[in-house]
């Protein structure tokens, strides 16, 4: 992800991995969901490409409100 431009905060979240900061910890809770969505696409991206040799074409569908 990190070599296909997904910054590595993001990244983290993505792998779950916990924030070695405690002070971070406590006060930056945010989820980051549609990032973290944008950098699953990244590498599904990648992986299409390397297994089928060509990007996958997904049509992202609306959340019922």
């Amino acid at each position: 992800m990190g070599e296909n431009g997904v910054l590595p905060e993001v990244i983290e979240r993505c792998l779950n991995h916990k924030e070695p900061s405690k002070l971070i910890r406590t006060y930056q809770r945010q989820e980051r969901l549609a990032e973290r969505r944008a950098a699953w696409n990244v590498l599904g991206d990648v992986l299409d490409k390397i297994v089928n040799g060509v990007p996958r074409k997904v049509v992202p569908i609306a959340a019922a409100a």
